[in-house]
């Protein structure tokens, strides 16, 4: 699972959740808004040693999946395929919000969707 650090607007807000999930925050990127625990950010931000534009394919499949996606956006070269497994829960709609300018394709097996996007094809 990929990340990134370009951050042009980007904030942090903590706050405490009712669950025993831990902490959550909420984080602010231009005009998207996650919601991921607190634990997970290192999980998502991993991939900054990853030169941008070297990726040709990235498979989504494990926690904060959303945040994953879209850090991992810029190190995709040019011409390479995201895949978001899972992709009907509603929680990943966000995906579909900042992908949609990508030429996408979902199958299905009846019971889960997976999406793939080509990038760099728009």
């Amino acid at each position: 699972i990929l990340s990134l650090s370009f951050f042009t607007t980007f904030s942090i807000e903590y706050f405490a959740n009712s669950d025993d999930l831990g902490d959550l925050i909420i984080i602010t990127e231009d005009d998207l808004s996650f919601e991921v625990r607190k634990d997970y950010v290192n999980y998502y931000m991993t991939a900054k040693s990853i030169p941008d534009n070297s990726l040709d394919f990235v498979l989504v499949d494990g926690r904060a999946r959303p945040e994953c996606l879209y850090y991992a956006l810029p190190k995709m070269k040019k011409k390479s395929i995201v895949i978001l497994d899972n992709s009907e829960r509603e929680h990943y709609k966000i995906v579909f919000d900042f992908m949609k300018k990508y030429p996408i394709y979902t199958t299905t097996n009846g019971l889960t969707d997976t999406t793939f996007w080509f990038v760099g094809e728009d």
